[in-house]
């Protein structure tokens, strides 16, 4: 285990442990905590190494099953349309445009396309698309500023679909308790 394991594996167990001191114990506050620590340390390894370690995205698997079991929503067939609603287009993508996307960004996205459903998958990219522009937004300003060049820069893809999918796992597709909840956060109310 190198450090960025250690790091990741630490932030997730914080964020786990931040889960269970709330005052209820389920089945599936613990199936959530688990996933969420999985896409917390998805994201950090991502974004540290821009890698997304197949381990993770298999430690995924088991979780989406058994999720399937402990939310009977949405529906089988959701979940098997979720788990390539985004993925297949983000492969074809990477066959036309090699290296468009990393493999473990698509396999992140044919998993968790399963624990969503179809409906919810595209709503968790349409978040992370939007992430990602402002990434390289504030990338290609800051590289205009400094007047370097950003063709070196790469923004890992990751963090934002690991925040689209646990933003829309937690509010599902009610956007105006989200919108509330952030706008608080940031005082804009």
């Amino acid at each position: 285990m190198n450090k960025t394991d250690i790091k990741a594996t630490m932030f997730g167990i914080v964020f786990f442990g931040l889960g269970l001191v709330t005052n209820t114990f389920s089945i599936e506050k613990v199936l959530l905590m688990a996933i969420t620590v999985i896409w917390t340390m998805i994201a950090m390894k991502d974004f540290l190494e821009s890698i997304i370690p197949n381990k993770l995205v298999i430690l995924l698997i088991p979780c989406a099953i058994v999720a399937s079991f402990v939310f009977p929503e949405p529906g089988l067939l959701q979940r098997i349309i979720g788990v390539f609603v985004i993925s297949l287009p983000m492969l074809i993508i990477c066959l036309i445009v090699p290296s468009a996307f990393g493999g473990g960004d698509i396999k992140l996205m044919a998993v968790s396309g399963f624990l969503l459903g179809w409906q919810m998958t595209i709503m968790a990219f349409i978040i992370a698309s939007i992430l990602v522009g402002v990434a390289a937004i504030y990338i290609t300003l800051i590289s205009h500023v400094k007047k370097k060049s950003n063709q070196s820069k790469h923004i890992v893809l990751g963090p934002a679909l690991c925040v689209g999918i646990m933003k829309t796992l937690i509010f599902g597709n009610d956007n105006e308790i989200f919108y509330r909840v952030f706008c608080n956060a940031l005082n804009l109310q």
